[in-house]
């Protein structure tokens, strides 16, 4: 699973065959999800319980946590998360980005992963400190994105400050759960295209192109819909010719 190089963990895996498709993205998400967590050479490994100060498990912390929990489940905002059409791996990831917990630089800094400075700074544009709202609304590299898909969708609109006012702002013209469910699914299908070409330009010195993501994510948008909602059964010509059409009759 690995080895340690010069007082830090290298993490090397090793697969049965080559990853494809979704799992690329997994592996990026896990491996992100590893930087944050400091190992010690010379350490055994323990179970600890984080929703406590020293680590120790009780019955009075978990019982706080899961009323924290429910609190969390009121949110209208997180109902709709959980209610999309998408698959159960991008709305965790949803789920994190609207709780700030995703791993871009300032939380990994905040974490002692990374350094201030330098270290922190937006791998897209190099301008500023990269934080969720700075990468999916104030970045330069990757605000063109937004108006390509407003003009797609025939609609208006400034950029919305934070994701989640962003996602308040998505249903434009939708009227019935349905259709507004179809319109979040098209504004979860950016965030994630987004991340995941913000991964790849990190860890593959990958290329970040607002046109090419602008269409990664109607095809992912597209595929969720096809898949979960009875009665979508626009042709892909349709869906990237006339979206509105598509998504007024659900």
């Amino acid at each position: 699973m690995g080895h340690w190089l010069n007082g830090e963990w290298e993490w090397v895996f090793k697969w049965r065959r080559g990853l494809r498709g979704r799992e690329v993205g997994w592996l990026e998400a896990m491996l992100g999800e590893l930087r944050t967590k400091c190992l010690t050479e010379g350490r055994r490994d323990r179970w600890t319980w984080r929703q406590d100060g020293e680590g120790i498990y009780t019955v009075n912390s978990s019982y706080l946590f899961l009323q924290a929990q429910n609190l969390e489940e009121e949110d209208p905002v997180l109902k709709l998360v959980w209610s999309a059409p998408v698959p159960s791996n991008v709305k965790a990831f949803i789920w994190r980005l609207l709780k700030d917990r995703i791993q871009t630089r300032d939380n990994l800094c905040k974490r002692q992963v990374l350094t201030r400075g330098e270290g922190s700074t937006c791998p897209l544009c190099r301008q500023e400190e990269e934080t969720s709202m700075h990468l999916f609304s104030r970045c330069a590299v990757s605000n063109p994105v937004w108006y390509a898909c407003f003009a797609w969708l025939g609609v208006f609109s400034a950029v919305a400050a934070s994701p989640r006012d962003q996602m308040l702002q998505f249903p434009f013209f939708g009227i019935n759960k349905n259709q507004k469910a179809g319109e979040i699914a098209i504004w979860m299908a950016l965030v994630w295209s987004i991340w995941l070409t913000r991964n790849k330009v990190i860890f593959q010195g990958g290329a970040f192109d607002p046109n090419q993501i602008l269409e990664l994510a109607q095809l992912r948008a597209w595929q969720w819909l096809r898949a979960k909602v009875d009665g979508f059964m626009y042709s892909w010509f349709e869906w990237k010719e006339n979206p509105g059409v598509c998504i007024l009759s659900l």
